[in-house]
């Protein structure tokens, strides 16, 4: 990332920082109030609006980054003007809760105008020889992307942190993948701006995102891709997807589910594996913390992958093996949770919030060690199997990385044969010596 594009970021995390205070305030008074429901993960009203927060910062962020030399050119700011265009319908929606069918036709226009005047992906985004060349419907299934990953994003903003801490994630994948400078400075500034509006909503959280701030955000990181050559747009729209695994399977399997159940759409629920794997009364902060630490991990496979190129099978079978998992642990934590016994007795604390109130029932449940890692815990193999694996994960890391420092962003065509070919040598050497010394 450039000088400008990082000092935009820094900009944009102090303009965000410093309005999410005076937002909690004013968007009390105007009733931007977020009241528990049965989707709700917690039990007494938060503020919400805190994505104005990051629509300031992002705003801020290319207005500085403009001034120290990088102008944005006009397919970016295309996106970005569509971003905030979602954000004021978002904010909107925050305060008139807009029906279904105008936001989504809304939301169709605003992709469709992206598709057509910044670009579409001419290829079908999977790994050769699956890379079909898509024709006419290039731009519908463009579209389609935009408006499924903007409101899949927006599901899954539903405990502290989450959403927040993903958009990181992914924008760090778009720098470290390094597709093209426009996207990658997008990329700086979204991270500054949410790691602001971050700083108040990790649990436990002091504001919400709100519709102003989970639509903008889910559509800039659908869009960063369309900013990539044509050529390589598959491929960075695939590396994005591999980074938004979690956010793009769970919602995806829920409405599966959901329609299996003959559930109503649009009806509040609490199908998401994510939800499920939240313990009653408890924090929301381990849950936030395990999905969030998948998603850097599976942003920086995303981005390994597209410089790569040989590993995008590899990328997509983890992804789909970590939403499993997590899909698993959630399945057999709300069985646990059904099975427990009832316990009369307990009386909440009024003015109580899930982050703050811890009941009988969690006892019983954390005394039968229910942690995300229990089913690995469950078998010495499957652990020893799972340690053997997060090494060999992190020295392939940690070589690409010296690589990516050593070319400053850009690996030199020649440099990535060895990268590739020296990558397996170490990793079964770094293994083989640490079973031998029993180091795992």
């Amino acid at each position: 990332m450039k000088g400008a594009a990082a000092i935009g970021a820094l900009a944009a995390a102090v303009v965000s920082a410093t309005a999410i205070p005076l937002l909690v305030s004013l968007v009390a008074r105007q009733f931007l109030v977020d009241n528990p429901n049965l989707r709700s993960s917690h039990r007494i009203p938060r503020a919400r609006g805190g994505g104005l927060g990051i629509l300031f910062g992002l705003c801020g962020g290319i207005l500085v980054t403009s001034v120290f030399g990088q102008v944005l050119t006009r397919p970016s700011l295309l996106v970005m003007i569509a971003a905030l265009a979602l954000g004021l319908m978002g904010l909107w929606d925050d305060l008139k809760h807009l029906p279904v069918l105008p936001r989504l036709l809304f939301q169709l226009g605003v992709a469709w105008g992206t598709a057509v005047f910044v670009g579409s992906v001419p290829r079908l985004p999977l790994p050769p020889p699956l890379d079909l060349p898509l024709g006419w419907l290039a731009v519908p299934l463009t579209v389609l992307w935009l408006v499924s990953v903007t409101n899949f994003f927006n599901f899954m903003d539903g405990i502290d942190g989450l959403a927040g801490g993903q958009a990181i994630a992914t924008s760090t994948a778009v720098i470290l993948a390094g597709w093209g400078s426009d996207a990658t400075a997008i990329a700086g500034i979204l991270i500054g701006a949410t790691a602001g509006f971050l700083a108040y909503n990790w649990p436990p959280a002091k504001i919400f995102l709100g519709d102003v701030g989970s639509l903008p955000v889910g559509f800039l990181l659908a869009a960063l891709p369309l900013l990539a050559p044509p050529e390589r747009r598959p491929y960075a729209l695939l590396a994005t997807a591999v980074s938004l695994s979690l956010f793009l399977l769970d919602p995806a399997v829920t409405l599966l589910r959901l329609v299996r159940l003959k559930h109503r759409l649009g009806q509040p629920h609490r199908q998401h594996a994510y939800q499920r794997l939240l313990l009653p009364g408890k924090t929301h902060r381990p849950v936030t913390v395990a999905l969030v630490v998948a998603g850097f991990g599976l942003s920086a496979l995303g981005a390994f992958a597209y410089r790569a190129g040989w590993a995008w099978w590899p990328a997509l079978a983890i992804g789909a093996v970590a939403y499993l998992l997590e899909h698993r642990i959630a399945a057999r934590r709300e069985s646990r949770r059904a099975t427990a016994p009832p316990l009369s007795g307990f009386e909440p604390v009024p003015g109580s919030s899930l982050d703050d109130v811890e009941t009988p029932e969690d006892a019983i449940l954390l005394k039968a060690s229910w942690t995300p890692f229990a089913v690995i815990n469950s078998s010495r193999a499957l652990r020893y199997a799972t340690f053997i694996a997060i090494d060999a994960a992190f020295t392939a890391g940690a070589l690409y990385l010296a690589f990516i420092l050593r070319f400053d962003g850009r690996i030199p065509p020649e440099h990535v044969v060895k990268l590739v070919a020296s990558l397996p040598i170490l990793v079964v050497v770094r293994v083989a010596v640490n079973i031998v010394f029993r180091l795992h």
